[in-house]
C-alpha cells in the first residue's frame, strides 16, 4: 500500500481516497445514534459511550495491526523507543479526543456540535505556517477558511442561524478542543510516520486509546446491553471497520501529502453526514440549503489549496 509514494500525491487519488475517508466518517454520526438505540444507551450516559467507543477503536485498531502483519507477512511491532510517541498519540487523538466530543455533546445542541466537530480542517490550516518553514498563510487560505465555514454554517444550522447562539464553554468549547485534539495529533502522527508505517501508528495509536476509554467506561458503571443480538454485533462491526479504513488510508494521505492540503478535505464529512442521516435517520432532507453549502466548502477548499 505504501509501495509507490507518488500515487497518493496524485490529485485524482488524493481526492479520491478524501471521498472515501469522508464518505465513511460521514455514516458515522447516524451509525452512532442507531447503536446508542440498539444498545441502549440514553443521552447523557457518558461512561456507556465511553466503553462502546473503547470496544469500537479496540478492535478496529486490532483490524488494522492484524491486515498489516498478513500484507508484509511480519509481526507488526512498534520499536520500542517509539512506545512512548504511541502512547503520547493514543492518549490524544482517540482517549482525549472522544472524551471531550462525548462530554461536550451532551451540553450542546446537535447544529452546534456538528458545526464546532469540523474545525479541525481550520485548525490545521491556521496552525500550519507555525510548524513549517515554507508555509504562509496567505489571503487566498483566509478567504478559503471563512467561505468554507460559511459552509460547515449552513450544512449545521440550514438558514436558523440562531440555532448557533450562545457558545457554551463546557458544551461547544469542549467540542471544539476535541477537534483542536485531532488537528494536533495528525502534526505528532505525522512526525511519527517518517519513522513508522502509516497501520503501526494508526494501529497501536487506536489499541492504546481505546484501552483508556475501556477503563474509564468500565470504572464509571459504563454498560453495553446486548440484547438486541445481531443487529447491535453488525453495526459494531460496521463502525469498527469504518474506523480502520479510514484512519488508515486518511494516514497514508497524511504521511505523503502536505498537512494542510489533505485536512481541508476533512470538510466533506459534514456533507456526507448531512445525506446519511437523511438516508438513515430520515431526517432533514438533502435541500438547496444543503446544495449551497456544498457549493461553499469546494469554493473554500479550492481557495485554500490555489497557488498563490
Amino acid at each position: 500500500m505504501e509501495t509507490k509514494t507518488s500515487r497518493f500525491q496524485k490529485p485524482l487519488v488524493l481526492l479520491s481516497l478524501s471521498l472515501l475517508c469522508t464518505a465513511l466518517w460521514g455514516s458515522a454520526s447516524p451509525a452512532i445514534k442507531i447503536s446508542y438505540e440498539l444498545f441502549h444507551i440514553g443521552a447523557g450516559d457518558f461512561f456507556s459511550k465511553c466503553l462502546i467507543a473503547g470496544v469500537r477503536f479496540f478492535f478496529a485498531g486490532l483490524i488494522v495491526i492484524l491486515f498489516e502483519m498478513a500484507h508484509s507477512k511480519k509481526v507488526l511491532l512498534p520499536p520500542q523507543k517509539e512506545l512512548p510517541g504511541l502512547l503520547a498519540l493514543g492518549l490524544v487523538q482517540t482517549s482525549l479526543q472522544y472524551i471531550l466530543f462525548y462530554t461536550g455533546l451532551a451540553y450542546t445542541t446537535g447544529a452546534r456540535g456538528a458545526l464546532f466537530s469540523s474545525l479541525d480542517g481550520f485548525f490545521i490550516v491556521l496552525i500550519t505556517p507555525l510548524i513549517f518553514k515554507g508555509q504562509r498563510l496567505t489571503m487566498s487560505k483566509i478567504l478559503g477558511c471563512i467561505v468554507g465555514f460559511g459552509g460547515l454554517v449552513l450544512i449545521s444550522a440550514g438558514t436558523d442561524i440562531s440555532q448557533l447562539a450562545g457558545f457554551q464553554l463546557k458544551g461547544d468549547g469542549a467540542v471544539a478542543l476535541s477537534s483542536l485534539c485531532f488537528a494536533l495529533s495528525f502534526f505528532y502522527a505525522k512526525k511519527l510516520m517518517t519513522r513508522m508505517s502509516a497501520a503501526t501508528v494508526t494501529g497501536w495509536q487506536m489499541l492504546i486509546g481505546a484501552v483508556v476509554l475501556i477503563v474509564v467506561g468500565a470504572l464509571g458503571g459504563g454498560k453495553m446491553y446486548m440484547g438486541n443480538g445481531w443487529k447491535a454485533m453488525l453495526l459494531l462491526v460496521y463502525l469498527c471497520l469504518l474506523s480502520s479504513v479510514a484512519y488508515t488510508v486518511w494516514s497514508v494521505l497524511m504521511k505523503y501529502n502536505p498537512v494542510n492540503k489533505v485536512s481541508i478535505l476533512k470538510l466533506f464529512t459534514p456533507i456526507f453526514g448531512a445525506v446519511f442521516s437523511t438516508i438513515l435517520l430520515r431526517e432533514n432532507p438533502f435541500t438547496l440549503v444543503h446544495m449551497s453549502a456544498l457549493v461553499l466548502v469546494c469554493t473554500g477548499i479550492w481557495l485554500i489549496n490555489r497557488k498563490s
